[in-house]
């Protein structure tokens, strides 16, 4: 499970960079298809809900006993890199978290 640090930012993802939200978006759509059908927030057509963007980012969280940090946060320092894929080193940016409400449905 998932441990995430206690006190998170609120951030709109479109603040970061329209990239980050395409990326965030996208990855969304694919996860939640058989749940709810998400549209880009400035889509006005059409049957879905709109995603907007808003989320939580946390400078640091731990995995299975390892803590893993933003290099976007004070409090991420010393532990913002990460492997991917096997053993490809990479600097991590961002920890982020989305949520739905599905007692809206």
């Amino acid at each position: 499970a998932v441990i995430f640090a206690k006190h998170p930012k609120k951030l709109n993802l479109s603040s970061i960079s329209d990239n980050i939200y395409q990326i965030v978006y996208k990855y969304l759509r694919n996860k939640w298809r058989p749940l709810v059908h998400l549209k880009t927030s400035t889509s006005i057509i059409g049957d879905g809900e709109n995603f907007m963007g808003n989320a939580s980012s946390y400078s640091h969280l731990w995995l299975q006993r390892l803590r893993y940090g933003a290099v976007t946060a004070h409090q991420g320092k010393y532990a913002w890199y990460a492997y991917i894929n096997g053993r490809q080193p990479v600097e991590i940016q961002w920890l982020l978290h989305v949520s739905h409400d599905w007692t809206r449905r």
